[in-house]
């Protein structure tokens, strides 16, 4: 909500990530990561466990 109401963005970092794909978002991370070395392109750690997981990027844990 922030990105698209402060920046003007059509959709935020989460909802560009499940229009593309879990799937592919990370594979692109882990090629520009190799290629440029570049450690912001590194994907994180939550992203790679919900992909692994097959869980959306949007998806919300319940409260204990």
């Amino acid at each position: 909500t922030a990105v698209t109401a402060g920046l003007g963005y059509p959709h935020g970092p989460l909802a560009w990530g499940e229009l593309v794909g879990g799937r592919r978002l990370l594979t692109l991370q882990e090629a520009l990561h190799r290629t440029t070395g570049d450690p912001r392109y590194r994907p994180t750690h939550w992203v790679t466990e919900r992909v692994q997981l097959g869980l959306p990027l949007t998806f919300e844990h319940a409260e204990k």
